[in-house]
């Protein structure tokens, strides 16, 4: 073998085995697959590591001549072996398991696989008695065995098993997958082919760590796409849960207004039954959104549901508003609660259960704001937990926690509570532009 081929193969296998070391840094520092797909990378690039050591080990100590030096090559093609033919069994299992298949034991595709993959390390282990696959002589050559294409034939029926397995799995597999595993079985199995074919330039090493990065690209870019849908219906499924926290209260508090006025005066009850059917006819689409809605429509739950609060308490209540700014959107039900917190926990709190409530909308510079304002009796913020949903004082605050999860999650906005015990209370709303 020439100089120049040796050279090649050193610089082949230092691309490889720097390849290989950033694949297996980047599945160490990485947090976008699973724990199984993880894991299988680790193993599978620390092996592949092994690998092409073996094989650039071999390269550099290729002129070193002696018996000392003719052992560790056949150390290092022995190592060389059982990492290949590991790696392909690697890949046997992932594709199963990637098929769902909970017990690989089970699979009678695999133990063939396993089968073969014992035949071959079994040959391994007896070329180290008798040189029948390959010898490394006295003077650190290497020279193939009779048997060396039963070596290979091995490898190959591996390969073949691990197509087969895609073909009998495709439709368990994604598109992603399918690449992912077609990629490493065709570009090994063509480099092992020419380098049969072409004793000389070692390409299989280089274009199985080339091989392993192409799959590693496909399966991360899977599962980080599996991972982004899990995480959007998640997000839906927590506004969800808060929303339903909140109708709950929503229709309960008004409810209770109706029937306290059944009692008082069955006149206005019954005008505040039509006026909740109104509410309950016009808007109970908005009520399972999970999107912005416009700010209008938001309002007009405000106006009603104020409506049905003058029934009751008549000129005691004064709203007062001031609407700089209404082109904007905002997560539906969050509005109401602000109001409703205002009424019943700040003006109608004061001794004589009267009070003004003040809403505010407007654009600034970077945000747009919505503001409810009351003049009840205020309280002392610092009681409030965001870790417990409750006040410091024991009660339970879940209401304003939801709102302030559904504003962030929904558009990425806040809610801030100014309040002064004695001066009243203030609930801000702040809004990103974008969803102006």
């Amino acid at each position: 073998m020439t100089t120049e081929i040796r050279i090649i193969n050193v610089l082949l296998a230092i691309v490889g085995f720097i390849l290989s070391a950033l694949g297996l840094a980047h599945i160490l520092t990485g947090y976008y697959s699973s724990r199984k797909t993880k894991n299988f990378f680790v193993l599978f690039f620390f092996i592949l590591n092994a690998y092409i050591m073996c094989i650039l080990l071999r390269e550099l100590t290729y002129y070193h001549v002696g018996e000392g030096w003719s052992a560790f090559s056949r150390i290092l093609f022995f190592g060389h072996g059982i990492c290949a033919a590991t790696l392909t069994i690697l890949i046997t299992a992932f594709i199963l398991t990637a098929s769902g298949e909970r017990k690989l034991y089970s699979s009678r595709l695999f133990l063939t696989a396993v089968s073969i993959w014992g035949f071959y390390i079994f040959l391994m282990v007896y070329n180290l008695f008798s040189g029948i696959i390959y010898t490394v002589d006295g003077r650190n050559v290497y020279s193939r065995g009779p048997w060396y294409p039963l070596l290979i034939s091995a490898t190959a029926l591996i390969m073949g098993l691990n197509a087969l397995a895609l073909w009998l799995y495709r439709d368990r597999l994604s598109q992603r997958q399918m690449r992912a595993f077609l990629i490493y079985i065709i570009i090994p199995t063509a480099s092992m082919i020419i380098q049969v074919r072409f004793f000389g330039i070692n390409l299989i090493s280089l274009s199985t760590v080339i091989a392993a990065l192409m799959s590693l690209y496909y399966i991360i870019t899977d599962q980080t796409n599996i991972f982004r849908i899990q995480e959007q219906e998640n997000t839906k499924l927590r506004a969800d849960i808060m929303l339903a926290q909140i109708q709950p209260h929503f229709l309960f508090n008004t409810l209770t207004v109706i029937r306290q006025l059944c009692r008082d005066d069955p006149e206005k009850a019954e005008r505040g039954v039509t006026e909740f059917a109104k509410y309950l006819r016009h808007n109970m689409d908005s009520l399972s959104m999970d999107r912005p809605i416009p700010f209008t429509e938001e309002l007009e739950h405000v106006r009603e549901y104020l409506e049905l609060l003058r029934l009751r308490f008549g000129d005691e209540l004064d709203v007062e508003y001031d609407l700089e700014y209404t082109d904007f959107k905002m997560p539906t039900l969050t509005l109401q609660p602000l109001v409703e917190n205002a009424v019943l926990h700040g003006v109608r709190a004061n001794g004589d259960g009267s009070g003004m409530i003040r809403i505010r909308s407007r654009s600034l510079s970077d945000h747009i704001e919505v503001t409810v304002e009351d003049d009840g009796g205020g309280f002392d913020t610092s009681i409030l937990d965001e870790h417990t949903d409750r006040y410091g004082d024991g009660r339970s605050h879940t209401g304003l926690i939801n709102i302030k999860r559904r504003i962030s999650m929904i558009c990425d906005g806040r809610l801030e509570i100014e309040s002064e015990v004695g001066r009243g209370t203030t609930a801000r709303v702040m809004l990103p532009l974008l969803h102006s």
